[in-house]
């Protein structure tokens, strides 16, 4: 699921950062700007090195616009990944999860939904699960907050507006998963 890709994404920087530390200068900017925000390409979690740079003036001469070639890594988001997440919410009309970093992190623009309905015939959901109490069952399994659901995903929704709590564009992919 992770993959290492080359990107290329534009920076603006005041001339005043024109100095012998620019290269540095736009390592700190590309990782203000793209770590940990979700792109097309899929969800930046490093930066591994800056490749080439270019810059251009703009029209009003008050910035320099940089086309910054980078190398990073990359949490691949497509159909037909499976991944293993724990639920933040269990209601009637499905099971919500996050993405994991590690034990006590998730990525928030990262979330899955197995929901309580057939998608498609030959999807296994909850459609044959029982709801009681914040817990789906169906004969002696049972699915709480404290289980690991194992899934696939079989759809995705990007959305590149999605902010977080300091009003920064931070995107994120909303995926659709059935059990496998």
């Amino acid at each position: 699921m992770e993959i290492i890709k080359i990107i290329v994404k534009e920076i603006i920087i005041s001339p005043k950062h024109l100095n012998s530390n620019i290269e540095s200068y736009i390592i700190e900017k590309i990782k203000e700007k793209y770590l940990n925000i979700c792109t097309e390409e899929g969800m930046i979690i490093d930066i591994i090195k800056i490749l080439e740079f270019k810059n251009t003036i703009s029209k009003d001469s008050k910035t320099i616009i940089f086309e910054v070639s980078f190398q990073v890594k990359i949490l691949e988001i497509k159909k037909g990944i499976k991944v293993s997440f724990k639920p933040s919410l269990i209601i009637e009309k499905g099971i919500f999860g996050k993405m994991e970093k590690n034990d006590h992190e998730n990525y928030d623009n990262i979330t899955f939904l197995i929901p309580n309905s057939k998608l498609e015939k030959k999807e296994e959901n909850l459609s044959n699960w029982v709801f009681i109490n914040d817990t789906f069952k169906k004969g002696k399994k049972n699915i709480n907050k404290n289980t690991v659901v194992n899934a696939v995903i079989s759809d995705i929704r990007f959305d590149s507006e999605k902010k977080d709590e300091n009003d920064k564009v931070i995107g994120s992919f909303n995926c659709i998963c059935s059990f496998y």
